[in-house]
Formats: C-alpha cells, structure tokens, sequence
C-alpha cells in the first residue's frame, strides 16, 4: 500500500504541490492527471525519493518509503537507455541491480523482450542508439518492469506503441496488479486512462482538485467525458 501524505514542495516562490494526499495500492492502477506543469513530475520524483518535499510524507505499508525500499520500477517520459550499450547488456545489468542472478535477469529481459513481440535474438547484441522508435520505447518498458516491481510507477507509457502494443503491455501491467503491485501512470491522452487504469488523481496548480474510482468520477459527472472532466478540473475553462 502507498500512502501519500500532505506532500508540499516549493521551488523558490513556486509551489510545485500543495498537500497533496492519496492512497494507492487496493484499487487497480491509479492515473495521474494534469496539465504541463501541474506537479506530476514532483510528485512522482517525491513518491520515489528522488526529491525531498518540504513537508508531508510518503508511506511504503505505513514505512518511511526511503527505509522500506520496496521493488520499484520506472519509466521515464524520455531517456532511460544507455545508447552505445547492447539491449540485452544493460536489461540484465538493470536486473542485477534489482536482485536478480544473472541467469534469472537474462530469462526475465528475453522474456520481457519477447512478450513485447521485440526480436530479442535481433535486438539482443544491438546497441540502443539503433533501435527503430517502436522498439526503443518497448525496451524502456521492459526495463521498468524487470524483477516485478512492487511499485511501477509510468510517464506517458503509450507514447509511441501502436494499439497493438499498447494492449501487449496493458496486458502485463494488468497481471502485476492482480499479483498485488501498486502502478501510478501519468498521462494526456484520456481514451488511454480510460482504458487501463481504475482510479484518477486530478492536479491544478500543485493541489489535488479531484481523486477518486473512474467509473464513480464519470458516474457524477453529470455525462460529462473524462476528457471534460479534465477541462473543467485542471483548467480555468468553464
């Protein structure tokens, strides 16, 4: 269970988050909404300890989640791949890293690689700088979820997958839920949350103006879309 509490973080004069609080972990995979510049990329640099917020705390099963260290697995809008390092190479390194034998982190990356529908035997020795978009950003994807994260935390995971690929992997991040994983997932396009994830946290500004279960938040909105519901939350439009 992650538990997100009273998290305030301020850059200078901005406010990047306002107390903002939230629960994740016993309903399904939770989207985190908000315009460029909202707070998303505070809050999840905080939730994974990459930033120290002035204040509030993040919980880890009721943990400090600096002292518990759950596994955690993270995928980054860009970047996230060494270029000149073969596929294969830095997928079993980012697995060691992770506690994995080098037998174990071999089978988990061409496992990965393959239920990605990537030609691990084609890719394998093929430094990352040569890869074709589709397939860059589907080794970025199995490196996040090597060793079975506890914790998977996603920035805009559908960029650049067609709809085939985007279900391949909607696949797997489904079965890591069902074993009891907490996902958190960023994202603008809304028929994607729609589809893949079961809870939303809505941020304007830095503060959290709407959470709360998808199908509840569109059941009250008085037939309003998830895409106007974002308008009308996470902007001054009316």
């Amino acid at each position: 269970m992650l538990t997100v509490q009273n998290l305030t973080k301020t850059y200078g004069s901005t406010a990047a988050l306002t107390d903002l609080s939230m629960t994740a972990g016993d309903n399904g995979i939770t989207a985190l909404l908000g315009r460029n510049g909202a707070g998303k990329s505070t809050a999840i640099r905080c939730i994974l300890g990459l930033l120290k917020p002035d204040s509030g705390s993040v919980l880890w099963n009721g943990v400090p989640i600096v002292k518990s260290r759950p596994r955690v697995g993270y995928l980054a809008e860009e970047g996230g791949l060494y270029d000149d390092c073969p596929v294969l190479e830095q997928l079993t390194y980012l697995a060691r890293i992770r506690g994995l034998s080098r037998a174990d982190a071999v089978t988990d990356a061409v496992g990965l690689l393959t239920r990605m529908d990537v030609d691990a035997a084609r890719v394998k020795k093929m430094p990352a700088k040569k890869l074709s978009k589709g397939n860059r950003r589907k080794v970025q994807l199995c490196a996040a979820l090597l060793g079975k994260p506890e914790l998977l935390v996603l920035d805009e995971p559908m960029s650049g997958l067609d709809p085939v690929n985007a279900d391949l992997f909607g696949g797997i991040i489904r079965e890591l839920v069902q074993g009891g994983a907490v996902i958190l997932m960023s994202g603008h396009r809304m028929d994607m949350v729609e589809k893949y994830c079961d809870s939303a946290l809505f941020l304007n500004s830095g503060r959290n103006v709407l959470y709360g279960g998808l199908r509840e938040l569109l059941a009250s909105g008085n037939s309003l879309t998830l895409h106007e519901i974002f308008v009308k939350t996470c902007t001054n439009e009316k």
